[in-house]
This record gives structure tokens, C-alpha cells and sequence, in this order.
């Protein structure tokens, strides 16, 4: 049911959802909070914003999807204060939760793609600023779907020069009781010639043997050729290309990044142990990656 009601939703005709609602209820089907959920979608793509929050007041316990399906409708429907009002409120504790950890639901990515559009509709810059900060501080600014709506929310808003700053990459490893710092791209590192030319090797290499950049890591607005040059110079895959030329023989690589790693980079590290049959870990902001015969930890998912 969770699955038809959206198809509803799009559908012409108010008597029709209703006739669906009915039959949720004579089902017993109402308590669902998937039901719910999709139901209050269904109402708030209708307009019909009364209708979604009497079903939001009922849920219990709310999830993120709940929150965000009303935020949504929010926005959408034009009242933009109430959503940013609801995100306030999913954050304080609420005594109607059976469980005190479920009180509390935290903004997501999803979240701050709604807001931000709500910003620029309100020309509230100071409101889309405290999302930005936000998404900064919870690791949320490196996804490309949050990224745009920053950058789309900026430039709506007259402030194209404040838009997203994006922090630069910086890698670095230890050897010897030295840290070696790499950025994408740099070449003030005194190995940088020797280091960009055995990248270079493995790129090849890595070709060779099936791997495809994958470009859309990079939001430059340039060419698919140059999108994969400025890839093979990441600062992670500086950094494991110096390990392999300076690491004891079958010593693991370790690599630490300042931000998350690409999919890219994750891929090429997936890769490069594979081909040289040596371990590499590689620390991001989210978690750790331990690399071993083309595989990850992290089973691909962080």
C-alpha cells in the first residue's frame, strides 16, 4: 500500500485518494507508519496540507521520512516558515515517543535539499547560511545533490560570490616519522614529479584491466577528458602512489583525507590493491576504509 498511494498521488482527482484513505482504514492498515507516511505525501501534493498534518500528529514514532514528507509539503505548498519551524522541533526531545532515542530525528540530506530552495524562495540568505553551516558540520556539504542547492540557493539569493567554498582536498601519510601532505592536483610536494609519474603508471595500468573514471565526481564544468585528468591527481591517489614508492615492501598503505572520499578515489583504492597486493587503509571523515584484493570494508557504502 506504502507503494500505491504515491502512484496515487500523481493521479488526477481528490475522490479517488479518498476512497484509498478509506480503504486504509477499513483494512487496518492506518497504524503503518509506512502507510502513514505516504499518505501524508499524498495530501500534501494534493494541497490538501490540513489532511497531512492531522496524519503527522497521529505518527508515532515519527522517523526522518515523516518530518521530512511534512517539511516537504511545506515547501511546496508555499509555507516555508512552518518548515523551518518543524526542523526546529524534530531536533527537541518529544513526550509523546514511547522511546526517548526516538524523540529526537536529526535534519538529513534530504532535509536541506527541501530547505534551501525555501531560502531563495524567501530570499532569506541568513536563514540558507545556518543550513550550510549545518551541512559543514555533519559532513553533509560533499554530497552533489546538497552542493548544487547551496550553490542554486547563493546565487538566487544575489550572493554568487559567497556560494559554496569548497574545502580542498589534502591527504596525508606517514613514513618514517615524517607526514606527507598531498593536494589534488599539486606539485609543491618534493617528490611530485616522481609521484605524478608513477600515477600515471597505475592510471594506465588501471585502465588497462577495466576501471572507468567516474566523472561525475567532479561538478567543474569541463570537458570528460579533462574531468578524468583532473581525477588521477587526487590527494588520496597522490598519497598511496607515494606510499607504494616509499613503504617497506608489503607494508599496508595508510592514507589519511581531510574530507569524504570520492567514489572515484574509492574505486581507483579498490583497484591498485588488487594490482599490487598490498593493503591499503584510508581514513575519511566518515570512517575507515580497509582495502584488500579489490575489495573495501566498508562493502561500498559510507
Amino acid at each position: 500500500m506504502s507503494g500505491v498511494l504515491p502512484a496515487c498521488a500523481r493521479s488526477e482527482g481528490l475522490a479517488g485518494k479518498e476512497a484509498m484513505h478509506g480503504y486504509v482504514v477499513k483494512r487496518g492498515m492506518a497504524g503503518n507508519r509506512f502507510v502513514q507516511n505516504a499518505l501524508m505525501d499524498m495530501y500534501a501534493r494534493l494541497g490538501e496540507m490540513d489532511v497531512a498534518r492531522r496524519i503527522f500528529a497521529v505518527i508515532d514514532p515519527r522517523d526522518v521520512v515523516s518530518w521530512n514528507t511534512l517539511i516537504t509539503g511545506c515547501v511546496v505548498q508555499g509555507h516555508v516558515a512552518e518548515a523551518f519551524q518543524l526542523v526546529t522541533e524534530m531536533q527537541l526531545p518529544s513526550s509523546s515517543s514511547k522511546e526517548e532515542e526516538d524523540a529526537i530525528v536529526m535534519p538529513n540530506n534530504i532535509t536541506l535539499m527541501t530547505l534551501l530552495p525555501g531560502c531563495a524562495a524567501l530570499a532569506a540568505p541568513a536563514r540558507g547560511k545556518e543550513i550550510h553551516g549545518y551541512a559543514v558540520r555533519h559532513a553533509l556539504e560533499s554530497d552533489i545533490a546538497v552542493g548544487s542547492a547551496l550553490v542554486d540557493m547563493y546565487a538566487k539569493c544575489g550572493l554568487r560570490r559567497q556560494g559554496v567554498a569548497k574545502e580542498p582536498g589534502c591527504s596525508w601519510i606517514e613514513l618514517d616519522g615524517a607526514i606527507h601532505r598531498f593536494m589534488a592536483g599539486e606539485s609543491a610536494h618534493p617528490a611530485s614529479a616522481e609521484v605524478h609519474a608513477h600515477m600515471d603508471a597505475l592510471w594506465e595500468r588501471m585502465r588497462r584491466e577495466g576501471y572507468t573514471p567516474d566523472t561525475s565526481c567532479v561538478l567543474h564544468d569541463v570537458g570528460e577528458a579533462e574531468k578524468a585528468a583532473m581525477l588521477r591527481y587526487h590527494s588520496e591517489k597522490l598519497a598511496i602512489a607515494f606510499g607504494l614508492l616509499r613503504a617497506p615492501a608489503g607494508a599496508a598503505i595508510r592514507v589519511a583525507k581531510n574530507l569524504r572520499v570520492c567514489n572515484d578515489c574509492h574505486e581507483a583504492a579498490k583497484f591498485i590493491s588488487k594490482m599490487v597486493g598490498r593493503e591499503i587503509v584510508l581514513r575519511d571523515v566518515r570512517r575507515f576504509h580497509h582495502f584488500r584484493d579489490g575489495s573495501c570494508s566498508c562493502g561500498d557504502y559510507w
